[in-house]
């Protein structure tokens, strides 16, 4: 896959990476409405069940609303953090506890949306769930009113003392001002007090209830731990014999190094049994032998297939030079002020408009002269293609078939699969052990463990996690993922990458707020871990902890955020993301989900989606998803795109006189007063839940008289229908006039052949989605005018 249009898959992510949409994985982001008539058609070709996919989409769901309701709280905590630093003026205080305010409704939204959504799961998991985030929002709004009430006798403790200044210059009256003062302060403080404590009190009542609910885990994980001990004698045994395995390995590659080419492999697979018949009587226990085969596996790369020693010897040389890429204390403190001007730029709201617009330019710019401090770093990336023949070798040791596909470079694609042989439609081509991918259990093992059980943050976002864990592995020599690290591109095409000009060239598309508030996340994010890099004794030992660049966080997140899957665990009760090497090199099409994880053989299998002669690319279905999702999570656009669609927020203005009956009919019909709503590509764009919202939207009180509205199906009144059509004409017309060209003007754009990669992909999702907007005006139009004909027919 190429540089810049290599498709690839989103993240679960997310959420953790966070987007306006839900970033889910390419077999969890179809509707399973969708996905279970797409599977009917076929079900006698497919292995894969609905209730899998049903459990994989609830779970990239429940993880996108987490991952924004843990960033509303952090935006909360700084605005409180903000308040408690230092004494405020009347009008910072004004000003503060309006931002709570919003911050505060916008987390009651986001609460309410995902409470919602469990109520409709009906799961043991979900009610569960529904009593923890009920809990939390509870504690919220509990700390958010303490602050407010705290903020009140702030301002009126300010208001009386600046009364009690002229009193104080009366002799007659200076004495009881005073007492007045100091028991106005005496009762501020005490309600304060108060309030602190009953905060306090249900912040511990929430703890107990978290506990009780993480019970069951800490049994699962204990009986987990017993097994572990029990063949933990043994690998200790293991590990002090290793240096002594390793150099008795390499003397005898040395001695055989003559016949090396005629003997292949034989000498390595010699090895392998030569350990488990050193610390093995029969057959091992399978802990056991998992230790044993990665030492084999360490082995083998130490020694290479040519010369073993000197290989050795140039990974020690590759780990001195990577020492080198520590900056100089000077630099280390600029680059430090400048992630504090960082982390508080981006805890604040970027606004909407000109002023959103704005503020990714501050961010930008900060960024900007961060990268440059840290540019002086030498680059530890490889070449792809001369990497790729040790990847093949790397997944043959592993168990991994490849008879089957090659790895091709195609034009307009990067690279991808291509098929060795003729495949039919639902034919198993690809099947990928659990043991080679990256995943949340190698993350806990590995050395980003430690803070993984410290810091909230990689708890709350298990993608952030991975991307961490990917970091320490690209700067561990010794990486058992080693050679598939390097065979992955060493930039992406997401919006992260974009100039300011390139990222301007977005504006009229909903893509572009999708884009900036992406931005703003991982610059938080990067501040947030590159302070705790450097304060928390747990990254002491982490091989990124003095080289952690920005540069790199941002190729760390957008690998895993445009490759991540998700996979069940070893025991199949929850789902856990994960990398899936060599699988993670198809491109997209449409079609339907072929991606299943086989629990009994412990792999990940993919289908043949349809018949593939041998020379043909291969191709999956990544899911059903809007071209501005795929450009923001995976680098790409798809203008054959049968998902396509357009986002537009609608909601009703609180100042409405009907707002409370219209949000009441609104519940009844399973739809929230504000939200956001598709213009979806095709003859017929309108959305059901559209169709409903904007009905309820035009109706006045009289109309809200008539029994039995459920849905969109529902005709309330000519009147009513005018209004809906009406609305919607104008507001596609206006969102196509927010576009700074014309899809012409596109069409000549892109004729131009050095146009650059990521301002092509911009232009074709413009393209796409004015065409989207265009439909919808004129069905609009249409519709309008069937009812005058059917009125004057009548």
């Amino acid at each position: 896959m190429s540089t810049h249009s290599e498709p690839h898959r989103e993240g679960q992510g997310s959420p953790e990476f966070p987007t306006p949409q839900d970033p889910g994985n390419p077999s969890t982001e179809t509707d399973p409405e969708d996905l279970g008539s797409q599977m009917d058609s076929v079900s006698e070709k497919r292995i894969r069940s609905h209730t899998d996919k049903g459990a994989v989409y609830y779970e990239g769901i429940v993880n996108s609303h987490t991952s924004k309701l843990v960033q509303t709280r952090c935006d909360i905590d700084a605005v409180v953090d903000s308040v408690a630093r230092k004494a405020k003026t009347e009008s910072e205080l004004l000003a503060h506890k309006e931002q709570l305010s919003e911050l505060c409704n916008q987390y009651k939204e986001q609460s309410r949306e995902f409470i919602e959504f469990l109520h409709h799961a009906h799961t043991a998991q979900s009610k569960q769930e529904v009593v923890s985030q009920e809990l939390i929002l509870s504690n919220v709004v509990a700390k958010v009113n303490s602050m407010f009430e705290q903020i009140h006798y702030m301002i009126k403790h300010s208001q009386e003392e600046t009364k009690s200044i002229p009193a104080s210059h009366t002799s007659g009256k200076s004495k009881s001002s005073s007492v007045s003062s100091i028991l106005l302060r005496q009762r501020a403080k005490v309600e304060a007090t108060k309030a602190a404590l009953d905060f306090a009190k249900q912040e511990a009542e929430l703890k107990r209830k978290e506990a009780l609910i993480e019970e069951q885990a800490m049994k699962a994980k204990a009986e987990e731990i017993r097994r572990k001990s029990e063949v933990q004698l043994d690998i200790d045994i293991l590990n002090r014999t290793r240096d002594a395995v390793v150099a008795d390995a390499e003397l005898s590659a040395m001695r055989e190094s003559l016949d090396e080419e005629k003997r292949g492999i034989t000498p390595i697979i010699s090895l392998r049994h030569h350990l488990l018949v050193t610390f093995c009587v029969g057959r091992p226990h399978p802990s056991l032998e998992s230790h044993i085969w990665h030492f084999y596996l360490e082995i083998k790369y130490r020694m290479g297939k040519k010369s073993k020693r000197r290989n050795v010897q140039a990974a020690k040389a590759n780990a001195s030079t990577t020492d080198t890429r520590e900056l100089s204390k000077a630099a280390k403190k600029e680059v430090y002020e400048l992630i504090q001007q960082l982390f508080e730029k981006c805890a604040l709201p970027l606004g909407a408009g000109a002023k959103e617009w704005e503020g990714y330019l501050e961010i930008h710019g900060i960024i900007e002269k961060i990268q440059n401090i840290q540019s002086g770093k030498p680059s530890t990336s490889k070449s792809r293609q001369d990497s790729m023949s040790r990847f093949m070798e790397w997944l043959s040791v592993n168990d991994v078939e490849t008879k089957n596909v090659d790895i091709v470079q195609y034009d307009g694609y990067g690279y991808g699969l291509q098929a060795t042989k003729d495949l039919k439609e639902a034919e198993l081509f690809l099947s990928i052990p659990r043991k080679i991918m990256m995943t949340m259990n190698t993350a806990s093992s590995s050395v980003l463990g430690p803070l993984t059980v410290e810091d909230k943050i990689l708890q709350a976002m298990p993608s952030v996690t991975l991307a961490l864990h990917l970091l320490c592995e690209k700067y561990s020599e010794e990486s058992f993922w080693k050679p598939y690290i390097d065979i992955l591109p060493d930039s992406y095409s997401t919006p992260l990458y974009f100039s300011t000009d390139e990222m301007k060239c977005l504006k009229g598309s909903p893509a572009l707020t999708d884009s900036i508030n992406q931005c703003r996340n991982i610059a938080r994010q990067y501040a947030y871990f590159y302070k705790a890099f450097m304060n928390n004794p747990s990254a002491a030992h982490l091989p990124i902890k003095d080289c952690f660049t920005y540069d790199d966080y941002r190729w760390a997140v957008c690998t895993v955020m445009t490759r991540q899957n998700q996979i069940p665990t070893s025991d199949g009760n929850a789902l856990s993301f994960a990398l899936i090497p060599l699988w993670d090199m198809c491109n997209h099409t449409n079609g339907f989900i072929t991606t299943d994880f086989n629990l009994e053989k412990d792999c990940s299998e993919c289908y043949s989606l349809v018949d593939y002669a041998e020379g043909d690319q291969i191709f999956i279905f990544y899911g059903a998803r809007s071209n501005a999702e795929l450009l923001v999570n995976n680098g790409f656009v798809y203008p054959s795109n049968e998902f396509d669609r357009v986002a537009m927020k609608l909601g009703i203005s609180k100042d409405d006189p009907l707002f409370a009956l219209k949000s009441e009919v609104l519940a009844r019909v399973g739809l929230l007063p504000s939200r956001t709503f598709y213009l979806h590509i095709g003859e017929d764009p309108v959305s059901t839940d559209l169709l409903a919202f904007l009905r309820i939207f035009s109706m006045d009180e009289r109309e809200f008289e008539i029994a039995g509205l459920v849905r969109s199906e529902i005709f309330v009144s000519k009147e009513v229908e005018e209004k809906v059509w009406s609305f919607l004409e104008t507001r596609a017309a206006i969102l196509l006039r927010s576009y700074e060209t014309t899809i012409e003007e596109d069409e000549e754009i892109l004729k131009n052949t050095e146009l650059s990669p990521f301002v092509r992909q911009v232009v074709q999702l413009r393209m796409c989605e004015k065409k989207i907007l265009k439909t919808a005006n004129t069905f609009a139009s249409c519709q309008k005018l069937s009812l005058q004909e059917k009125e004057e027919n009548s």
